[in-house]
């Protein structure tokens, strides 16, 4: 009876493992792969999700109105030495007492840095793998279809690509140090084009798109090539 009621046990904790198992797998399967390469090695692109109007709003308000920091207040002196201690009273009540320093102006926070917080905090919706031991995860994924069925793809990393290597440097161009990464894909309607990066391309927030996305697209370098929509199986 007991072998019984152990073997039971087995069975439903194995039942129990594959159907979380399986329920994991589903959840992280990717609902669109790109490939591409780089000057020196391959990309690999996973979405899971696709970002909704709401994170695009939420990421692009970011951008344009980063929150106003908080004033430093600087620690007031003990209370000892305040005018001597108490055997001053008679001569501090003429003087007054020693105000509280006013609170020092906190430098500004900028987009780079208010976008890049909020990436941070983000849920991931992808991943972008390359031959670097660890991968970057993606926490912005918006598509913009166009009226020719082409599209833009906008992703953006909580990482700087490249940032403890020169996988990722770009020749002939000046680094802006942005702590996150922002992508942006052009493909045809048959699923074949390119991408930039904002490793050289400042960040904006695009009027048509209203997403954030590359300043100048046309003048940006091409950084990752050939790349292609892949069969999601």
């Amino acid at each position: 009876m007991f072998k019984k009621v152990l073997l039971l046990i087995f069975a439903l904790s194995a039942l129990i493992s594959i159907s979380i198992l399986t329920i994991a797998q589903t959840a992280t399967k990717p609902i669109a792969r790109f490939s591409a390469t780089t000057d020196s090695q391959p990309v690999r692109i996973e979405v899971f999700a696709w970002s909704t109007e709401a994170d695009r709003d939420e990421f692009a308000k970011a951008w344009t109105s980063p929150p106003k920091p908080v004033p430093v207040v600087v620690a007031e002196a003990p209370a000892g030495n305040r005018g001597g201690g108490r055997g001053n009273r008679g001569g501090a009540r003429g003087g007054g007492r020693d105000e509280a320093p006013a609170p020092q102006p906190a430098a500004p926070i900028t987009p780079a840095a208010s976008l890049g917080s909020s990436l941070n905090k983000a849920a991931s919706v992808g991943m972008l793998w390359t031959s670097e031991t660890v991968g970057y995860s993606i926490r912005y994924a918006y598509r913009v279809p166009q009226p020719d069925g082409s599209e833009r793809i906008i992703l953006a990393t909580d990482r700087r690509l490249g940032a403890w290597n020169n996988a990722w440097k770009t020749v002939g161009s000046t680094d802006i140090d942005y702590p996150f990464s922002v992508i942006e894909l052009r493909l045809t309607a048959t699923g074949t084009g390119e991408g930039k990066v904002s490793l050289t391309t400042p960040v904006k927030v695009d009027s048509v798109a209203k997403s954030i996305a590359l300043e100048i697209y046309s003048d940006a370098p091409i950084v990752l090539k050939a790349v292609k929509r892949q069969t999601v199986k």
